[in-house]
């Protein structure tokens, strides 16, 4: 069902870590990870429009954290990445 969240361990070489999974509406989103609880965040709700109808689900910690952190990264690299106006730099 839409936000069932499970986790798989497992170990490469002797090291250990985890398998974040959740299930959303089309797909299934994994994270790696060596910590991280599935358990829904309250106050993380997301929606999906399936057939017409809008869900929702909480997500889980793992993918709570991993959904914050990317727009901190995203929003970052976007005005690091914005074109720059030569015409206010370049004084002719």
């Amino acid at each position: 069902p839409l936000g069932y969240a499970a986790t798989l361990k497992q170990c490469i070489d002797g090291k250990g870590f985890l398998v974040h999974c959740q299930k959303d509406d089309c797909y299934v989103t994994k994270i790696m990870s060596t910590h991280g609880l599935i358990q829904p965040i309250d106050n993380h709700n997301t929606y999906r429009n399936i057939n017409g109808t809008w869900e929702s689900f909480k997500y889980v910690e793992p993918m709570s954290r991993h959904n914050h952190s990317k727009h901190w990264v995203d929003d970052v690299n976007n005005r690091r990445h914005d074109p720059i106006g030569l015409e206010e730099v370049w004084a002719t």
